[in-house]
């Protein structure tokens, strides 16, 4: 069903992203990070925690997982966009937000793709078992995800999802081939497909996908997927992500439609869908 943006939502957005980014106070007297959890889960990969927020600027881009932390042992998909060129992001790392911010170590973020055109763009970042924090931690004090940039933005934008039951390791979860991460790009006038292409994907697996689009026009979805959290945006910039699992495996091909005739000029859309392998699904590789 097609539907119309509302200011209301975007503007909660606006305030989650200011909770995040404000100096805050330092953690909970005598917490110390849980124990290290891992990703196998009987009931298969769900999603556990998701946020967004845009409207930001400058040479960070950061969000936390507002209003509790997500589990050690998550997956984290970190989505970031912005107007401005490709490549300029330096780093990506997760921290605790006190006042000044912590860093958590041990969790490296890996770009798995990034698409650019029309003056916008989109990069992706998975992170698989995250530790070292700890799990399920309550505001003020929350695990976050921060980009820093080579140069500043004037507009930008972060999504993060957390999920139970990704496989541990990053190269067997996300596996290796084209058809297990695609990115692509377009533009149009009128109400225009955004798709980045067919995924193989393995039994049980996830399937992710992120589309963002300038100007700031409606969005819809393919309805076979679940949206990971709402559509959003701000400024110049609108988002949506959805995801699905699949319990046999096969192929697919998140896609979005996005309603370009609501501009005068039209409009230029990105687009990011990845796969992520269920824990166990995968052999573990070959002793050295």
């Amino acid at each position: 069903m097609r539907w119309t943006l509302r200011i209301p939502v975007l503007l909660a957005g606006v305030s989650i992203m200011a909770s995040c980014t404000e100096s805050v106070g330092p953690a909970r007297e005598g917490a110390l990070p849980d124990a290290p959890l891992f990703s196998l889960s009987a009931t298969g990969i769900t999603l556990n925690k998701q946020i967004l927020s845009f409207g930001q600027s400058g040479t960070l881009l950061i969000k936390g997982f507002n209003p509790i932390s997500p589990d050690t042992g998550d997956a984290v998909i970190a989505t970031f966009a912005w107007v401005g060129p490709p490549g300029i992001i330096d780093s990506v790392v997760d921290v605790m937000t006190t006042g000044p911010y912590t860093h958590v170590q041990g969790n490296p973020y890996t770009l798995v793709k990034e698409a650019s055109a029309g003056g916008i763009t989109m990069a992706t970042y998975v992170a698989t078992n995250i530790q070292n924090f700890p799990s399920g931690q309550p505001e003020p004090v929350v695990y976050a995800v921060a980009a820093y940039l080579r140069q500043s933005v004037p507009d930008a934008g972060v999504r993060l999802s957390s999920w139970k039951g990704v496989e541990n390791d990053f190269g067997r979860a996300l596996g290796s081939g084209a058809g297990l991460a695609r990115s692509a790009s377009g533009n149009g006038t009128t109400p225009t497909a955004a798709s980045a292409g067919s995924l193989t994907v393995n039994s049980g697996g996830l399937v992710y996908g992120v589309s963002v689009a300038t100007p700031l026009v409606a969005v819809e979805h393919d309805p076979a997927y679940s949206s990971v959290s709402s559509s959003g945006g701000q400024n110049s910039l609108n988002s949506d992500e959805i995801y699905s699992v699949l319990s046999s495996g096969g192929t697919a091909n998140p896609n979005f439609t996005w309603y370009f005739d609501q501009a005068p000029s039209g409009g230029t859309w990105l687009a990011t869908s990845l796969t992520l392998n269920a824990a166990g699904s995968t052999p573990p590789p070959p002793p050295p």
